[in-house]
């Protein structure tokens, strides 16, 4: 048997459309020739007044997706109950035993709560889908292969997050955990031009980190706070830009608000603040001619373990109880966290 034909209903969701795709780029096996296969629509209607089964249309070589009653099919009938949980997508995917496949999970879930459980927002991609159709009301094809395109590029991104990413990430990763407080945090620090790898180093498949610090080959440096960790990552903004100036052979004397401020601080323009995203930036791919930092990767992954921990001292002055003052080389970052250590600000008036 050859399929020539995938029959869906007017104006197909985001549901059908994606699994068009899967059946399209792994269900050739299953059914020879749906790589190919055209697609054309209709109503339930129409369908209905045919009088034929989802087995008619199969035996001649058709495929129907949402509608019909058939193996692909999720809407109750007169002679079955909904199949509860499930949409067409989920339905293709068990059928072609890809259900499992990590690189498509985001996407079933996805299709999955839009469909069944009618989650949506007004810029996401099922809900684009409708407003196209109703722009395009004559042309369902390309409304279509529009969101194919968006399929199948968020389809390569999670492969190579599950396979290139994954394979850089445990050949170069190196992992140390970190005392916070009562919590024991992740840090990770590599050494990798792959853009994912900071997310697959926060994710469950990678290590749950709380800190991901990234060094590009041509020397740019990132540091991404994982928010869920409560992680802030200011006091380490401020330790890395008073390291640049340094580095420059710049005296520290610039005002704390600038240091701990999002954006950039004078001297150390090279770091861009992100607070709300909790990141670092030395450059990015928006911001590419961004020189790389003259801190190695060593000295600052040290400077971000001292600033995400606000209750670290140096053991002196936690035993003592008092400032060490000049002669402690954390004296001039005057870090909040110190204040407690040191006597009350003379009054010279």
């Amino acid at each position: 048997m050859v399929f020539n034909r995938i029959l869906t209903h007017e104006r197909p969701h985001l549901d059908e459309i994606v699994a068009i795709w899967l059946l399209r780029r792994f269900g050739e096996q299953r059914f020879p020739g749906i790589g190919t296969a055209a697609v054309e629509f209709t109503s339930i209607r129409r369908l209905t007044e045919a009088g034929r089964k989802s087995e008619d249309y199969e035996a001649e070589g058709t495929l129907l997706l949402g509608i019909g009653g058939g193996r692909f099919d999720e809407h109750p009938t007169l002679d079955a109950d909904r199949k509860a949980g499930d949409c067409a997508t989920t339905l293709v995917a068990r059928d072609l035993g890809i259900s499992d496949d990590p690189s498509l999970a985001k996407i079933l879930r996805f299709v999955r709560a839009a469909d069944v459980d009618g989650n949506a927002s007004p810029f996401d991609i099922s809900y684009v889908v409708k407003v196209l159709h109703a722009r395009h009301p004559e042309e369902p094809d390309r409304v279509i292969e529009w969101a194919l395109v968006a399929i199948e590029a968020k389809y390569q991104e999670q492969l190579r997050f599950f396979t290139v990413v994954k394979s850089e990430f445990e050949a170069r990763a190196r992992v140390e955990e970190i005392e916070v407080g009562k919590k024991r945090l992740r840090v990770v620090t590599i050494d990798s031009d792959e853009d994912g790898i900071h997310k697959y180093a926060r994710s469950e498949f990678g290590a749950r980190a709380a800190v991901v610090i990234q060094r590009r080959s041509v020397g740019n440096v990132a540091v991404f706070g994982n928010k869920q960790a409560g992680v802030d990552l200011r006091e380490a903004a401020k330790l890395i830009r008073l390291a640049e100036r340094e580095a420059k052979g710049l005296e520290p004397g610039v005002d704390d608000e600038r240091l701990l401020a999002e954006g950039y601080a004078p001297g150390a323009e090279e770091w861009f603040y992100h607070r709300q995203g909790q990141m670092l930036l030395n450059g990015s791919l928006t911001q590419a001619d961004v020189p790389p930092t003259r801190l190695s990767l060593d000295r600052i992954a040290e400077l971000v373990k001292i600033g995400v921990d606000p209750t670290r001292v140096k053991p002196l002055c936690q035993s003592t109880g008092r400032c060490l003052g000049e002669v402690c080389d954390w004296y001039a970052w005057q870090l909040s966290r110190c204040a407690r250590f040191r006597g009350p600000v003379p009054d010279h008036n």
